[in-house]
Formats: structure tokens, sequence, C-alpha cells
């Protein structure tokens, strides 16, 4: 596992209040939220990082994400913190039961 970078553009407080707003019931919500726990998680990632994401990339038992870090070549593994593991798990669950039904 590699550490990343740190989020140091926008306070705890503010990132918690945008959280708040988010309305986690509907799978927009759960999307955004998912984003915006990835942009600023303790490995906080690049936009152009996240949007290359797969859902391969993300390793449910390791509670890790598969990365190209800037200026690598390979991927790598980053630890996630618990509240960006919590969402993208849910969102997958939704996103599933979408699928299910659609």
């Amino acid at each position: 596992m590699i550490n990343y970078q740190n989020n140091t553009y926008i306070s705890e407080q503010i990132y918690h209040k945008m959280l708040s707003i988010i309305n986690r019931e509907t799978l927009k919500g759960k999307r955004d939220h998912t984003i915006l726990s990835l942009l600023w998680d303790d490995n906080v990632l690049r936009t152009g990082e996240i949007q290359k994401l797969t859902i391969k990339d993300f390793d449910f038992e390791q509670k890790s994400l598969l990365i190209i870090p800037k200026g690598k070549l390979e991927k790598q593994a980053i630890n996630l913190a618990k509240l960006t593991i919590e969402s993208i798990i849910d969102w997958l669950k939704a996103r599933k039961e979408l699928d299910l039904k659609g």
C-alpha cells in the first residue's frame, strides 16, 4: 500500500457540511456522497483518478482501491477511510438493486 496526498484545500467542517446536505436515499445522492468521500478521503484522489475507477479497482477484502497515481504507469493500492468504504459499498449495493429491477 502507498500513502497518498492529504487534502488541505477545504476545512473538515465544510466537508462534513457538504456531506450532510446530500440525500443518501437516492441513487444520485449515494453516488455524490461516494465521489465527495473519495475527493476528501485520507488518501484524497484527483478527479481524473476517480473518473478512471471501475468496480474491479475496489478490493472488498482489503478495503482498498487500485489507482494509477499521477506520474506513474502501474496501478497501486491505497487504503481508504471507513466512511469512504461504507459509502462505496452503499452505492454499489444500490446500483445492483437498480440493475436487478431494471
